[in-house]
Parts: structure tokens; sequence; C-alpha cells
């Protein structure tokens, strides 16, 4: 009686150890089966207990947002309330619900290098722009640089529609724009579109107005008609929507629509 007292682990373990048997008594695959379920209910308490322990954000706006960790995750992951402590920063992501681990003391010090950096483009940028400097593509290049370190920096912690990354976007296209680097304006540029298209309805003017300049800056340097057709067709769509068939820039788009016809249509022949 001592003996099948024992927890039924140990009990099948020293049968398979001495004798080199599965005990599949009664007695033990019902022990087995109780064990099993209290298993399940140890593992399924746990995950509620972190679940109220690390609350899911579900409703979290992008634009003020840090990016979930996890692989292949878009979530948005609400900032802690400082970013002055040494803590690690553990919350439940509302699209994957993983428990996430930040280091709020990196992020602090990582966002404020991306702020300096930002405001040392600005300044560079404001020299760009005035009368007295002597060289504008030295200026005007270092401006880029340091804007694309803020945005490296900033990529690696913000959601991908954070408000930060988009007056970053913004501004590269600017000066790349002034620069007539047309691919990389154009990157930026549908990158601006990518932030538009996420946080706001598909017919808000944004979103045609930044389709019908990253189509001009496609024309400029490639010949991918197919694509630039494409925006220019949304872009008169929301741009109709928002402000009428007759405004400037709803024809202005429904002409190069047209151009792009006549000019696809010369080269069939």
């Amino acid at each position: 009686m001592a003996y099948i007292a024992e927890p039924v682990d140990r009990r099948r373990t020293d049968l398979r150890q001495r004798y080199f048997f599965l005990c599949k008594c009664e007695l033990c695959e019902e022990a087995s089966k109780v064990t099993t379920l209290l298993h399940l209910e140890t593992l399924h308490m746990t995950c509620v207990m972190a679940k109220s322990i690390y609350p899911i954000m579900q409703t979290m706006d992008p634009r003020g947002a840090l990016k979930c960790p996890t692989s292949d995750c878009q979530g948005a992951i609400p900032p802690p309330k400082s970013l002055d402590v040494s803590d690690v920063y553990e919350i439940a992501c509302g699209t994957c619900e993983k428990i996430v681990h930040l280091d709020a003391s990196y992020i602090n010090n990582s966002l404020y290098q991306a702020d300096k950096l930002y405001d040392l483009s600005k300044d560079l940028e404001s020299q760009v722009y005035s009368y007295f400097c002597l060289d504008l593509s030295t200026d005007l290049t270092h401006a880029i640089q340091n804007l694309l370190s803020a945005l490296s920096l900033r990529s690696s912690l913000l959601h991908h529609s954070h408000e930060s990354l988009l007056r970053t976007h913004q501004r590269l296209k600017d000066l790349y724009t002034r620069a007539q680097d047309w691919p990389s304006a154009y990157r930026h540029s549908r990158a601006l579109l990518d932030i538009y298209y996420a946080v706001y309805p598909r017919n808000h003017p944004l979103i045609g107005v930044q389709n019908l300049a990253s189509a001009k800056m496609l024309l400029a340097f490639e010949d991918n008609f197919g694509e630039t057709f494409r925006l220019l067709r949304e872009a008169a769509e929301v741009l109709g929507i928002a402000y009428g068939k007759e405004h400037a820039m709803t024809r202005t788009a429904r002409g190069l629509m047209g151009e792009v016809e006549r000019e696809v249509d010369l080269r069939r022949g």
C-alpha cells in the first residue's frame, strides 16, 4: 500500500528502471490523467495571471507608440509613463499578446540622441537656406546624414506610424527633393504614404496629395508607367472626393494620367 501511495511519476519511473516496463494499470493511468489536467490548469492560470499583471493594450494610437520587439509583429506598445528609470518595462502586446521586456533607460537615451541629431540637421538645413552659406551641398549632405542617423535610431524603437518618424521622413523627402535625388525623395514619399494609410481613412486628403507627389517623383527618374498611373488614379479619386473634380490638384492628377497613357501608347507603336 505504501508503494502505490507514491506519486504516479515516481512509481512509473521506479518500475521502468527496475523492471524495464511502463506500467499502464488502471491506478497509474487514472493518476496520470489527473496530473496532466492539473498541469494544464496551472498553465492556464499562469497565462491568466500574466495577462492581468501585464494588461494588453488593444486601442493604442500608433502615432505615439513604441513598436513591439517581437519578430514579424506590427503591434503598438504604449511607452512607459517615465523613461527616466533603469528598470525593465514589461507589458503585453495587444497584437501578438506576448509579454515584451523593454529597457526604459536605453529607450530614453536612444531617443534623446535621435532628437539631438534631428535638431542638428535642422540647424544645418537653416544654413542651406541662408544667404551667408558658402557651401550649400556640404551642409545639405550633412543635414541628410544626421536625419538618416536619427531615422535609424527612431525606427529601431518607435512604431512605424509614429509621429516622429513621419516628421523625419517628411524632412528627408524635402531635402532629397532640394538635392534633386529623386529615387531617395520617392522612397521617403512612399514611407509617408504608408504611414498615412495606417492612421487615416483611405479617402483622407493627405493620401491624395502624397499619391500625387509620389507619382511626380517617380516620373522624374523611372519609366514605371504602371505604378505611376496607379498612384495618379488614386490621387485623382481621393482629391476629387476631398476637394472636387475641378480643383487644381485633381485636374493635375487627371492631366498626368492622360500624359502617361499617351506615352504608353507611343511606346507601343
